[in-house]
């Protein structure tokens, strides 16, 4: 028995033994994660029946929990017919007498509604994997065009920090550091959330943003935090002010394409499970929320 059918007459470039790889990979990528084995696939993929009885399956795929292996057989259809009651029940036969687990069923053109309602009955899973249509996307957005302007942030460079109290720092240094990774250090205020220079530095250009040098003072009690290098000769030191430079960087510009027609190759529909996926042109597999 053939399990796959002969391309139909309105088939295109893309044809049954291609939606048969197509369907091997997908199971295989869906799969993965769980430990599927994809056994074999193609015209010499066979399943042993009674004796005698021999059945060409189009990919045989198996998982093991560590006690018992389960396998299932894949029927791909690529006709442009739905797949009717008779194919199911056919395919439910042959899972039978193999003594498989499962067995799957894949249609490019969909399944009738009898045949849907006598796999579930049969053990037989239902996957429809096509080409998108315009009825898919219905009021969707298909395409993006544009400009994406992406704020540049700030520069900060000549930092230099002022310890309370003019105390020397702990490896003999003076207080008054210059420091070479501003973006690093942490300042802890009493009764106030803690502040990255960079925040520091943000607040002080949002107020005066046309000047480039800036000098904030801290409250009695403020501590200095280097997260990076706790190590630091100025970790924990005490701090009363700080001097930087900042200049807003010039916002970076990036046109964006995206079409999401040309992106979205084929859409998967498992009946049985409710579940949506979207294959994509480089063979990705999303699954759709």
């Amino acid at each position: 028995m053939t399990a796959t059918d002969d391309p139909s007459s309105d088939c295109d470039e893309f044809g049954w033994e291609d939606y048969e790889g197509l369907v091997g990979e997908v199971v295989a990528a869906l799969g993965a994660a769980s430990g599927v084995e994809i056994e074999c696939s193609g015209r010499n993929c066979f399943v042993e029946g009674p004796p005698g009885n021999r059945h060409q399956v189009d990919v045989l795929f198996s998982l093991t929990d560590g006690m018992h292996r389960y396998r299932t057989a894949v029927s791909c259809r690529w006709r442009s017919e739905k797949v009717d009651v008779a194919h199911v029940r056919e395919w439910a036969l042959i899972v039978q007498e193999a003594r498989l687990s499962k067995g799957v069923i894949f249609s490019r053109s969909g399944f009738t509604g009898d045949a849907a309602q006598l796999a579930e009955s049969l053990n037989v899973a239902l996957v429809e994997l096509r080409n998108p249509t315009d009825e898919d996307w219905g009021d969707s957005m298909t395409r993006v065009r544009g400009e994406v302007i992406i704020d540049g942030g700030l520069s900060i460079w000549d930092v230099h920090i002022v310890g309370a109290g003019s105390k020397d720092s702990p490896d003999g240094r003076s207080s008054k550091d210059r420091l070479l990774m501003p973006d690093l250090l942490v300042f802890e205020m009493p009764g106030q959330s803690a502040m990255a220079l960079t925040e520091v530095a943000e607040q002080a250009h949002l107020r005066n943003p046309t000047q480039e040098q800036h000098v904030e003072d801290f409250p009695d009690g403020t501590v200095m935090r280097t997260p990076s290098d706790p190590g630091h000769h100025l970790d924990g030191q005490a701090v009363a002010r700080i001097s930087f430079k900042a200049r807003a960087r010039p916002p970076r510009r990036l046109e964006i394409d995206v079409n999401a027609e040309e992106r979205i190759w084929m859409i998967m529909r498992n009946l049985s499970e409710n579940r949506d996926y979207n294959v994509t042109a480089d063979g990705e597999i999303i699954e759709a929320h």
